[in-house]
């Protein structure tokens, strides 16, 4: 976890991105467990991002 945290922070740029901003491509896993790349849901058309931390999470909730 540490590890990611540090390769996170040189990947993304610093202080962030502002709102209006176009995210860097990036590929995470969906709640399915398969890669999902932004690039190729971008061709979809608009994407909305969301973290959902878990069930557990009662802020998420």
């Amino acid at each position: 976890m540490v590890k990611a945290a540090r390769d996170l922070d040189r990947a993304m740029p610093s202080p962030g991105l502002r709102a209006g901003d176009s995210a860097p491509d990036f590929t995470l896993f969906n709640a399915f467990g398969r890669r999902v790349k932004l690039s190729d849901q971008l061709k979809e058309g608009p994407v909305v991002l969301a973290f959902y931390r878990g069930a557990w999470c009662p802020f998420c909730n």
